[in-house]
């Protein structure tokens, strides 16, 4: 997933697939850059995914 895609969902209730099929559901807090070549999905409680590992995102 590109981080553009991303951002649309920012501050949003949404559900996360990962590419290892686990689903997670939460509000995206933040979609940053943290470092040069990796983007990283910070949810409420504390969760975070780095743009790679995600499949899909949806309502």
């Amino acid at each position: 997933m590109k981080i553009e895609e991303a951002k649309k969902w920012e501050g949003r209730l949404v559900k996360v697939q990962l590419l290892d099929g686990e689903t997670y559901q939460g509000k995206i807090m933040d979609v940053c850059n943290e470092f040069c070549d990796k983007w990283i999905v910070y949810f409420d409680g504390n969760l975070e995914f780095e743009g790679d590992e995600i499949d899909s995102i949806a309502d």
